[in-house]
């Protein structure tokens, strides 16, 4: 099923930009690490593609991506590097 318009309304593009600025922000510190694992989870999968697409473009951080199956765990993302 796709997102509509309405289920968007429940996150503003201010709560889409301080959550990707806290994602980013994680990254960077756990970055200096060898190996790092952030869970992150997105309800609706138009807007966890958005946010991980500017993920890719504004963090400084490489980072791959494992989804992990929607039915056991939400539509969750690890991110890891």
């Amino acid at each position: 099923m796709l997102a509509t318009n309405t289920q968007f309304k429940c996150m503003t593009a201010y709560q889409c930009d301080r959550a990707l600025q806290s994602i980013i922000r994680v990254m960077r510190f756990v970055s200096r690490r060898r190996f790092s694992l952030v869970l992150v989870r997105c309800n609706y999968a138009r807007l966890r593609e958005e946010m991980l697409e500017r993920l890719r473009r504004d963090s400084p951080v490489a980072f791959q991506v494992l989804r992990l199956a929607a039915d056991e765990w939400g539509g969750r993302v690890l991110l890891f590097r």
